[in-house]
């Protein structure tokens, strides 16, 4: 099947919404357009989105541009899997097997709730100024994952544009978006037909090849992690790096194909600990041969750093149970002191006496030692007290720096409100004046309705003038004719001639031949002077009926002249389609060129403007884009930007003749004659036979006299 581009499903979703849409849900939707008109659409690697507003409800229209194999029992799978689990990352959508009717045929869409937020390259640049937010981004990522991962559920193309950040004060959500690589268990062995991009793969999946399995995202789920890690940490990184790719992070294709020569990965290597464990993890990574090789985030992440609380824990409990110890300590030593005694007295060796004695210090020691531990202990204890309170004042003034913050952005609201009643009431005024300008041209339009008669009337002479050229043309096949006719009498005539020397006996009836052939001869020479002279006569005849035409020409342009208005009826050169193999043109602005001449028939000459200005953007160098435009300013009257169009085209292209008459229209809309003149003459030198040159200079000319 061949899916149709971007051209058909806008020309399709823009033109007749209501008999394009086949779903009963978007039948009745309108489609959102920006302020300039156009259709906003979002453009990925296999399919093309247009929001679409139903009632209070806006949906994603997303129609694809490539076939997705089995795209049908997918969706249903995975809608069933997703349905059964209800995770709050996923939104509700729809697949819609004849969603859309594009020229006739009817194409499958996915109906999608739209879902507001930023892509992760949009968060960063809004947020980069208040860097801490990343971090809460990296909890809340880690947290996602973590639960796909339990629910063995794989995304597949995690990217900047497949991921949706929505900041809500200190707290961020997380949507995903598009489905046609999400993996769940039913899916498993499948070939994969959506890889994702180099800047956020492993090099080993971006060549293809293999099967839907639940361990895809972990290369990916690295690679996000650490960015926004390291962004928190250092956010100067961004203005560094950010311009390596166009929808990357920090890192590109070839920091993972050569990590040891990356300067992202040098970067990290001086950050804390974390980040230098998680970047030596994902060098690791690049290193792997295959997928299956690689760990899950929550598997790969550094041990947390201890809180406040779990320190002052740590020290509280031997405390606790060393304080627990000293009763029985104490208990012990009466007991002992008693033997002492009953040794003296029972006369028993000294020498227990002493080791007693010894025994008896030996815990008294301890007990000091134990005091003096737990001083030490509560000394701990009051100090990181002391430091969990600084830091409770510190988050309390951080709260407050918020609160200032609000009050800004509500009066950042207030005043956006304000612009935005200014710009209503700027759009009422610009319908205001639209329509007195409208009105000027209904009146402009009736002073040239007797130009258009005299057109008419020079047109009607034209078809006369070329009846008479088709009677000559016949003359002409006539008078041809009867030369052959001639030169097959002359052929008759050498034969009698031959019979005559064959046959000198017969002189009489050889005479009367010869005689014949000669009448004969003269009644032809006698038929051929009479074509001869109505030829002529035919001739004159079409000499001064085409005098008649080019003095009534002449009268139309002299008066135009006289008026200041450009001349009418010598009809401008139209815009041309670009020859792909031989003007060596890009994909870009072939495309943009031929959506410009579509627009320029149907007179939408502001966006004929527009994309043919995207024409010449994609290739400076290419004539034809310079001079198409050029045909759009000079329908519009906008001689002056016609006038340097047109001059950019022949300056590229010296042999371009078309481009020379339309420059020399644009010089005569400014009233330059002698530039006008100059143009088609330059014109002429490359077609010395080009008939419109030809007329504006035979113009010029009679109104220069």
């Amino acid at each position: 099947m061949k899916w149709p581009g971007r051209v058909g499903y806008y020309a399709a979703v823009g033109g007749y919404p209501h008999v394009s849409l086949q779903d009963p849900e978007l039948r009745n939707g309108k489609p959102k357009r920006g302020k300039d008109g156009f259709l906003i659409s979002y453009t990925g690697g296999f399919s093309i989105v247009f929001p679409i507003d139903v009632m209070s409800k806006t949906f994603a229209l997303r129609c694809w541009t490539q076939d997705v194999r089995n795209a049908e029992s997918r969706y249903k799978q995975i809608d069933d899997h997703l349905k059964s689990i209800s995770l709050r990352y996923f939104v509700d959508f729809k697949y819609v097997p004849d969603g859309i009717l594009v020229a006739g045929t009817e194409y499958p869409i996915t109906r999608m709730e739209w879902v507001e937020g930023l892509s992760l390259r949009e968060f960063i640049e809004q947020n980069i100024r208040t860097p801490h937010i990343f971090e809460v981004v990296a909890d809340e990522f880690q947290e996602m994952v973590a639960e796909l991962h339990k629910h063995q559920i794989a995304h597949g193309d995690l990217q900047d544009g497949n991921i949706l950040l929505t900041k809500n004060n200190n707290a961020v959500e997380i949507k995903l978006i598009d489905y046609d690589s999400l993996f769940v268990p039913k899916l498993r062995g499948q070939p994969e037909q959506i890889v994702g991009l180099p800047e956020y793969q492993h090099p080993i999946r971006i060549t293809g090849g293999g099967q839907a399995n639940e361990t895809v995202d972990y290369f990916s789920e690295l690679v996000i992690y650490l960015s926004f890690l390291s962004l928190a940490e250092k956010p100067e990184l961004w203005d560094r790096f950010k311009d390596k790719t166009e929808k990357g992070l920090l890192f590109s294709k070839m920091d993972f194909e050569n990590p040891d020569q990356s300067d992202v990965f040098k970067e990290l290597a001086n950050l804390s600990f974390d980040v230098q464990q998680l970047a030596a993890t994902l060098k690791d990574f690049c290193a792997k041969t295959s997928l299956d090789e690689l760990e899950p985030l929550e598997a790969v992440l550094p041990n947390p750093p201890k809180t406040i609380w779990q320190k002052i824990t740590d020290v509280w409990y031997p405390l606790t149970e060393a304080w627990q110890q000293i009763p029985d300590v104490w208990q012990q030593i009466p007991d002992v002191w008693q033997q002492i005694i009953r040794g003296v007295k029972n006369n028993q060796h000294f020498i227990t006496a002493g080791t007693l004695s010894l025994a008896l210090i030996i815990c008294f020691v301890a007990f000091l030692i134990q005091i003096d531990a737990k001083n030490a202990a509560l000394s701990q204890r009051t100090e990181l007290t002391k430091r969990l309170i600084e830091k409770e004042s510190e988050i309390h003034q951080q709260q407050l720096e918020n609160q200032g913050l609000t009050s800004s952005v509500q009066t950042l609201k207030g005043t956006n409100q304000t612009l935005e009643n200014t710009n209503q009431r700027l759009k009422r005024d610009n319908g205001e004046l639209r329509n007195k300008l409208e009105n000027r041209i209904l009146v402009t339009n009736t002073d040239s309705e007797n130009v258009i008669n005299l057109w008419r009337q020079l047109n009607e002479q034209e078809d006369e003038n070329q009846n008479l050229q088709n009677q000559l043309t016949k003359k002409d096949a006539e008078i041809r004719q009867l030369r052959n006719d001639k030169t097959v009498a002359l052929s008759e005539k050498r034969k009698l001639q031959r019979r005559l020397v064959e046959d000198k006996q017969d002189t009489a009836n050889q005479d009367a031949t010869v005689q014949q052939v000669r009448t004969e001869k003269l009644e032809l020479q006698n038929q051929n002077q009479n074509l001869i002279r109505q030829n002529q006569r035919l001739r004159n005849e079409k000499k001064a009926l085409q005098d008649q035409l080019n003095d009534a020409k002449t009268d139309v342009a002299r008066k135009e002249l006289d008026n200041g208005q450009p001349v009418d009826i010598v009809r401008p050169e139209p815009p041309r389609h670009i020859d792909v193999y031989r003007d060596n043109a890009t994909l870009a602005s072939v495309r943009n060129n031929d959506v410009g001449i579509t627009a320029f028939i149907l007179k939408d000459y502001n966006r004929a403007v527009t994309y043919f200005k995207q024409a010449v953007q994609a290739d400076l160098n290419l004539a034809i884009t310079h001079y198409n435009l050029g045909c759009v300013y000079l329908e519009i009257r906008e001689y002056g930007r016609a006038i340097s169009a047109f001059g950019k085209a022949v300056a590229i292209n010296h042999e371009f003749e078309e481009a020379y008459y339309n420059l020399g229209l644009a010089h005569l809309g400014k009233g330059a004659r002698e530039q006008a003149k100059s143009s088609a003459e330059l014109a002429l030198r490359i077609d010395k036979n080009y008939q419109r040159a030809q007329n504006l200079l035979a113009i010029l000319e009679k109104a220069q006299e």
